[in-house]
This record gives C-alpha cells, sequence and structure tokens, in this order.
C-alpha cells in the first residue's frame, strides 16, 4: 500500500496540512516559509492526508477515530470512533486500534465518510457523519464477515470488505478503497452494500489488483490502473489480457510496488473540466472515453500452464470473460514520453507536474513541452497545489515548496528538537534498575500503565531495548 509512504500535503488560506505516521501528530504549516503553526496529537500513526470542510480538518488516525480540529488552531472539536471498544493491539511497532481507521476522509455536502477495521471477521465500519456537529447519519458493519468467494482459485469462505486507503464520492455512491482488491461500493444515501468483487478482481490470483486510490465518476470509476462500471463494478480495460502474468511490477532491477502485478508500467489519471490527462509506462497522455465491445474469450498466454487451466475447468489456451457491451475505454488524443516513470500526477490550470523518482517535471498541456524540472532527494509520491505554489513530498519525509519566482535561495526549514525535563529522574532511575532486576527482558515491547510525567518510560528506553 503506497498511501503512507510520503506525507501527503492539503491546504488553503495560508496553511497546508498533513498527518505524520512516524509521531502520531497532523501539522500545520505556514504555506508561504514552512514554519509550523501548530500541530496536535492524536492516539496513533496519521497514514493519510486530512480533508478540509469549511473552518475544520478531518483525518483518521490508527487510534480508530475520525478526528474533527480546528483549522486556524488545531484544538479538537470533536472526535467519534468507528469501532465497539478502545481495545488495542500492536501494529507496526505501535499500539493501535484494533479497528485501526484506515479508511481515508471524502467529504461531500457537508457529509464527512470515512472506513475502519483492518480484519474482515472482527468487523469493518463504514461511517457517515454531519461535519458540523460529529453526528453519526449511518454505519454499515455488515460487509465484513460476508460469505462469499475468495481469490484462492475456488475458495470459498468468510471474509468482505476492509477500508485501506482512500475513499471517494461520486453520484449516488461512496467508493471504498480496500487494499489489495478493487474497491467496494455503498449507497451514499443509507450506507447499504452495493457490490465487491473480491474473488473476480482480488490480489491472489493473476489478475490481481487494487490500491489504495480511487478516481470516481457517476459513470466509472479506475483503480489500479483499469476503469469499472459505477454501477455493476465490472472491469472494463482489457489491459494484460495478452501480457505477462504474475510478473512483478520491476525498474531498475528494483520491485516497484510490493504484492502487485503488473503488465505494463504504472498508471495514473487526474480528471479535469477538458478531459482526461493521464500517465502510463513513460509517457503522458490527454484521453476521453470511447466505448467499444469487449469479447468473452481471449488467449491466454502459455506462462499461465496448462495444469492450471486444466485445473479451473478452462480449455488450453482460452480463458473465459464477462462480455461487456459498450463499455467506457480511453482514447489518447495525443502522448508525449517523458523522462522516467511518473509516481504521482497533478494538474494545475494548463500545466501538469509529474512527480518522478528524483525530479519533478512541468508539462505545458498546450505546447506539450517540458516547461520546468526541478531536483528532488527520492520520489515524489504526492503533489499538491495551494494558492499558486507547488508542493512534493518524497519518500525520505521531505516537503519542497516551489512558488512563481524567488529573490533568494530556497531555505531549508527544520523542526526545533525539543528537550524535555523529567523532574524525579534519579528516582525514576532507580525504580528501573529494580524492575529489570526482575526480568530477563531487555528486548521487545513494554506496556507502562499510568506513566506519570514520562520519566519512567525515559529511563526505560536508556537501561534497555525495550
Amino acid at each position: 500500500m503506497r498511501f503512507d509512504w510520503a506525507y501527503s500535503v492539503v491546504g488553503g488560506d495560508g496553511l497546508v496540512y498533513f498527518g505524520s505516521s512516524a509521531d502520531h501528530k497532523v501539522y500545520a504549516l505556514d504555506a508561504a516559509t514552512g514554519a509550523e503553526r501548530w500541530s496536535a496529537f492524536t492516539g496513533g500513526p496519521v497514514r493519510l492526508a486530512p480533508a478540509i470542510w469549511q473552518d475544520q480538518l478531518f483525518c483518521v488516525s490508527d487510534d480508530g477515530y475520525l478526528h474533527c480540529l480546528d483549522r486556524r488552531t488545531g484544538a479538537r472539536k470533536w472526535r467519534l470512533r468507528a469501532g465497539p471498544s478502545g481495545e488495542q493491539l500492536i501494529g507496526n511497532g505501535r499500539m493501535i486500534s484494533r479497528w485501526a481507521a484506515r479508511g481515508g476522509v471524502a467529504i461531500e455536502d457537508g457529509i464527512v465518510y470515512f472506513g475502519a477495521g483492518n480484519w474482515p471477521e472482527e468487523d469493518v465500519y463504514i461511517c457517515a457523519v454531519d461535519a458540523a456537529s460529529g453526528k453519526e447519519l449511518w454505519r454499515n458493519d455488515n460487509t465484513g464477515a460476508l460469505e462469499i468467494d475468495q481469490p484462492h482459485m475456488v475458495c470459498f469462505s468468510r471474509g468482505g470488505v476492509i477500508a485501506q486507503g482512500y475513499l471517494a464520492v461520486a453520484g449516488t455512491r461512496v467508493f471504498v478503497a480496500t487494499g489489495r482488491s478493487t474497491p467496494a461500493v455503498f449507497r451514499r444515501a443509507d450506507g447499504s452494500f452495493l457490490h465487491y468483487h473480491l474473488a473476480r478482481y482480488g490480489a491472489k490470483t493473476p489478475w490481481g489488483m487494487g490500491g489504495g486510490d480511487i478516481v470516481a465518476t457517476d459513470q466509472f470509476y479506475y483503480n489500479s490502473g483499469l476503469l469499472f462500471d459505477s454501477e455493476t463494478g465490472l472491469r472494463y480495460s482489457e489491459r494484460g489480457i495478452n501480457g505477462k502474468w504474475w510478473q512483478p511490477h520491476m525498474a531498475a532491477g528494483k520491485r516497484r510496488v510490493h504484492g502487485q502485478f503488473y503488465w505494463r508500467g504504472r498508471q495514473g489519471i487526474v480528471l479535469t473540466p477538458d478531459g482526461i490527462v493521464r500517465y502510463e509506462g513513460n509517457s503522458l497522455r490527454r484521453s476521453t472515453i470511447t466505448h467499444r465491445t469487449f469479447e468473452a474469450v481471449h488467449d491466454v498466454p502459455t506462462s499461465y500452464g496448462a495444469p492450471r487451466l486444466k485445473f479451473l475447468g478452462m480449455k488450453d489456451g482460452k480463458h473465459k470473460r464477462e462480455e461487456i457491451d459498450n463499455a467506457p475505454r480511453f482514447r489518447d488524443e495525443w502522448s508525449i514520453p517523458v523522462p522516467g516513470q511518473p509516481l504521482s500526477l497533478i494538474v494545475a490550470g494548463d500545466k501538469a507536474v509529474l512527480g518522478l523518482d528524483d525530479a519533478l517535471h512541468m508539462v505545458d498541456l498546450a505546447t506539450r513541452k517540458l516547461v520546468w524540472e526541478a531536483p528532488v532527494d527520492s520520489p515524489a509520491r504526492s503533489l499538491a497545489v495551494v494558492d499558486g505554489r507547488l508542493y512534493a513530498a518524497t519518500e525520505r519525509g521531505t516537503i519542497y515548496c516551489f512558488g512563481a519566482e524567488s529573490r533568494q535561495p530556497a531555505r531549508q526549514v527544520a523542526a526545533r528538537a525539543t528537550r524535555l525535563a523529567f523532574p524525579g529522574r534519579a528516582m525514576a532511575a532507580r525504580t528501573v534498575v529494580g524492575l529489570l532486576a526482575q526480568t530477563s527482558a531487555r528486548k521487545g515491547y513494554c506496556l507502562v500503565v499510568n506513566p506519570g510525567n514520562g520519566s519512567t518510560i525515559h529511563e526505560l528506553t536508556r537501561q534497555s531495548e525495550l
């Protein structure tokens, strides 16, 4: 899952915001200078971008809550827990909710949509909340433990939707990213479940797909490089039919995306008022939506193997698939090469900005020419444009800000380290010596109940590897 490989910035009115999975905080920075205006703790890692509505900032956290903060001060206005209790466990080295909230916020018409729950049989919660009051409008808690086909070659068992990535809202539907499978779709009015094709498009099969990002309209939605029908969830794109299945996406000898399998270079799209701008492999394209009919029978690559085909009841060389009439697909108006595989894309006005492994490239969409570039310290995973400035976040944890003009060298802004004072540290040191003498444990996890001013924790980390 790529959604927390870099800090994702949002902003407006002179401030930019991001959440941190490193220290469990939400930050507000001065949009022009990068100086910290405020920061606010949640109870767990913040893995997805916050979302803005009027004077409020919303984010989800691994603590299992939807948090509503004041945009100007960071003060908490309210919070809502999706799961049934405050039970916690260890996740990625942190104490997190058993129902961590990793369904990123979407807001439409004053309603906040989010999801929580990572293990289907322990229940998953998709919620709609009034943004102003924090009142829950509906909650779907019955799509985790469905008895359905699984993507493990003719396997039927309990399992279902999880919230893993960003939600999207379009028309009458809410789309929920589910991680290594395609999105699940719910009715926006009441949260009723519409469709989720886990077995058909799940990640453990050669045709597996998924991911934490969704681009949605009332007609189609886009996920993992493919188009799907919003009403039925059926896949439209023919990508990969005659390609190399079970081929991990590689670049320069390194696995680009762990756990997912691609037949071509990575893809991503942006919807604009003038049409679709997208990248595929090492090219930038402007596209529109056209239609065609997909036939039900396609050749299967020989690498798939006759024994497996026989097991599935297929004839050698043939693979059955839905026949879809009048299905939307991309039609490219033009395509230009770019110097590398893009990892992110944003469009502002008549310019497109691409995030690459070690640089940013800006393309004028009218002339199709490269008009600006800048180096970055690592792959640029997230881009934002706020009040005429471009922000780029990289895998190394750096956030870059670029403006229209600069009369002086760029400044580097670093957070100031805070030296903590622990009253009674000598007493805490003696206490910890006594505690450690009673156990052989020097590594692993230690839960400190009622930690007081933190001096005991400080001494435990100083005297052991706990």
